[in-house]
């Protein structure tokens, strides 16, 4: 991702401290999208220990 990073910031000339907040967002957004899908994942185990088939 970092190398992603530096590849946008190469390629539009623009320096690597402005893409930073994007970059920041991205991880953010993935970390929070794992950790959801963990208590999703979890509620609905502890739902279907409680409703079976």
């Amino acid at each position: 991702m970092l190398l992603v990073l530096l590849g946008l910031a190469t390629a539009s000339e623009e320096p690597v401290t402005d893409w930073l907040p994007v970059y920041g967002a991205v991880l953010l957004a993935g970390a929070l999208s794992v950790v959801g899908r963990w208590n999703a994942l979890r509620a609905f185990m502890a739902w279907r220990a409680e409703n079976p088939v």
